[in-house]
């Protein structure tokens, strides 16, 4: 994981990729919830890595609340047919899930925002 934004976009292949955006929360008595800056011990510090800790889960953000009684496409689906469909635009949502498609060179992704969470 890196606070840069680029360094995933630059390790991406060509085509289809999935880029997380994540948006932790500030530290609590609970948790350290935004990763351990790791840039200081890295041989790559210009990557600006942190860590998080293992089970870490990436639940994904919406951009507003279900219907009630409305059955939701899963995210998977949502990504493997969206990433599979060359005329989606750039900036194309993916219904109420926070994501966009975005492209870089040879490069389309799925940007998709979530935030950490532990269980």
């Amino acid at each position: 994981t890196s606070r840069n934004r680029q360094t995933p976009i630059h390790y991406m292949g060509p085509g289809e990729n999935v880029l997380w955006e994540l948006t932790p929360s500030f530290a609590s008595d609970h948790a350290f919830h935004c990763g351990a800056d790791i840039a200081s011990l890295s041989q790559f510090a210009a990557e600006d890595e942190v860590l998080f800790p293992p089970y870490t889960l990436l639940v994904a953000k919406r951009t507003c609340g279900p219907s009630a009684g409305a059955a939701q496409e899963p995210l998977v689906t949502k990504v493997e047919s969206t990433l599979s469909t060359d005329s989606m635009p750039d900036g194309q949502t993916l219904g109420s899930v926070d994501a966009r498609i975005e492209s870089e060179g040879d490069k389309r992704y799925v940007a998709i925002k979530v935030k950490p969470h532990f269980s």
